[in-house]
């Protein structure tokens, strides 16, 4: 049998940085209005820029000006603000990941006009599987049959965004389910129901799956008394052996 799983993670935490001094009084945050080409796109790994404009109208603000962003993927590095002291603020991001990102500009604690503004950003992050470990004792040892066993896949830096997929081929039922607890952490639960050898296969990225399974993928998966084909081998060799140098070819197989 053979069963295939998917599983990807939104990463929404956002980064925040405010300016401004004073404390509130008559406050106008729809007079303040942001212009600028990274409000509507930008491409990974560029600075995007773009320019928030408070009037003296608009009032003071104790709270300032404050800006987040959130990526679906992955949330902007270098998130910066620079107060012009002429009304003007200068904001720039790096992007590191593709896709719509949500910018919220507040002035006071509440937006300001148009926000929040949704920025289109360009761009593909390679993937690279050999960054990515599974650990976990079912990689090691045999399993009880009916036992859940959990592995720990983690994705190094460089990694980059996946996702993770994978796959499992065995002689009977088991579920197989993969949980993102984050962009570089996830955890692989596998429940068979049946003793035998059983096959995990786990791939990094969109693609071919043998150019995305991860180091040392496939791995096998003893459940119960099941008996692969090397330890097969070894006891033919048993029977046929004096015990001390079966002993020996034991130890050559392991």
């Amino acid at each position: 049998m053979e069963e295939e799983f998917d599983s990807s993670v939104t990463d929404k935490t956002p980064l925040m940085m405010g300016g401004g001094r004073g404390t509130t009084k008559d406050i106008n945050p729809e007079l303040c209005t942001a212009t600028g080409e990274g409000l509507t796109r930008g491409k990974i790994n560029e600075i995007a820029r773009f320019k928030v404009h408070a009037p003296k109208e608009a009032g003071v603000a104790r709270l300032g000006l404050a800006v987040v962003i959130l990526g679906k993927h992955k949330p902007p590095d270098k998130l910066n603000i620079i107060n012009n002291n002429d009304g003007t603020h200068d904001v720039t991001y790096l992007p590191k990941a593709p896709g719509q990102h949500k910018i919220d500009c507040n002035f006071g604690g509440l937006p300001i006009k148009g926000s929040p503004f949704f920025a289109t950003i360009e761009g593909e992050v390679p993937s690279n599987p050999h960054l990515v470990i599974a650990s976990g004792e079912a990689l090691t040892k045999s399993i009880p049959c009916g036992q859940q066993s959990v592995i720990k896949i983690t994705a190094k830096e460089g990694a980059g965004l996946g996702p993770l997929r994978g796959r499992w081929t065995g002689p009977s039922v088991a579920e197989f389910q993969i949980h993102a607890l984050s962009q570089e952490t996830y955890e692989a639960v596998f429940h068979p129901k049946a003793n035998g050898m059983y096959k995990l296969h786990f791939m990094w990225g969109n693609g071919d799956d043998d150019k995305c399974k991860i180091p040392g993928s496939p791995f096998t998966i003893k459940v119960g008394n099941a008996l692969d084909v090397p330890e097969y081998r070894a006891w033919q060799l048993q029977q046929q052996q004096p015990q001390e140098e079966f002993c020996v070819i034991c130890c050559n197989i392991l």
